[in-house]
Order: C-alpha cells, then sequence, then structure tokens
C-alpha cells in the first residue's frame, strides 16, 4: 500500500485547570492546506506543536521506469512546546509539495520556500523541493518565524548518460 503524505502544522492546545493533571480541556487544531497565512490566536501560555515540511518533487524517471528513478525527499518534522501569550494571534504557513520533474522546463518548489529542480537535454528532470511550515509572529516577515519544518529536497539526475 502506497502512502501519501501531506505536510501540515498542527497545534495541540491544552489548558489546564488548577494544579491538577486530570482535569484539563484540549483543543486541536489542524492546518494541512498548503498555503498561509492562517491564523491562529493563543488561549493558553503553552502550546504542543507538531509541524512538517512538505515533500520534495520525484524526478521524471519515477515511476516510469527509467535509468535512474528517484523520489524527492521528505520534509523535515518539529514536535515542539511553544510559550504563547494568550490573545496573540500567531501566523501559520503550510509547506507545499514540490513539482516533478519535467524534460522541457524547470520543476516549480513547493509554496514556501521550496527551491526550483533544474532539467537536462530534453529527456531528464529533477523535481522541485518541498516548501516548509512555519509559526510566525508577523505575517510575511520570515525573521519572526518560531518554528520551521523544513521542505525535503528535490530528486536529482545522472545526467552522465
Amino acid at each position: 500500500m502506497k502512502q501519501h503524505y501531506i505536510s501540515k502544522l498542527l497545534i495541540l492546545i491544552a489548558i489546564l485547570s488548577g494544579f491538577s493533571a486530570k482535569t484539563f480541556a484540549q483543543t486541536t487544531t489542524s492546518f494541512t492546506t498548503a498555503g498561509g497565512p492562517y491564523t491562529y490566536t493563543a488561549t493558553s501560555t503553552t502550546v504542543l506543536v507538531t509541524a512538517i515540511g512538505a515533500k520534495g518533487g520525484d524526478n521524471n524517471q519515477y515511476p516510469s521506469g527509467g535509468s535512474w528513478p528517484a523520489h524527492g525527499g521528505y520534509g523535515g518534522q518539529v514536535i515542539c512546546t511553544l510559550a504563547t501569550t494568550p490573545g496573540v494571534t500567531y501566523y501559520i504557513y503550510v509547506g507545499g509539495a514540490g513539482a516533478m520533474g519535467t524534460t522541457s522546463a524547470i520543476s516549480a518548489g513547493g509554496i514556501n520556500g521550496g527551491g526550483t529542480g533544474g532539467y537536462y537535454s530534453g529527456s531528464y528532470g529533477a523535481g522541485g523541493g518541498g516548501g516548509a511550515s512555519d509559526i510566525r509572529t508577523v505575517s510575511g516577515v520570515l525573521t519572526s518565524r518560531l518554528v520551521v519544518a523544513g521542505g525535503g529536497g528535490g530528486a536529482g539526475l545522472d545526467c552522465t548518460g
């Protein structure tokens, strides 16, 4: 069975009631559609975050069984507890998968920073890189990133024949 991996960013919010670990409210918010910014307004002082970067694109030799078939790399994964301020809005960006290599054009990198893949001589094409998934304090400002899960690299080529 072939598994399909998608980039995602999952925020699990645990609000403790008093000092009892037995009694707590839990809310899960998932962002799985590539793009952003999506917004999240904190309701507690910490959130548990699982962020997964997007997969890089396959080269054009896969799955056709060409001379050098290769898959793009899987994105990185970050699991952490993030300190937040209740009432503050955070900005979520979800990486998109890199495009599969083509024989006639540069392959697009994934949404949110994936690099482009090249091609060679009309017969080989490298995959585009996957985009990162991240949480920011300022929309559109890379230097405000608090959590980043990098995207996977696009599949390369062997152009030696």
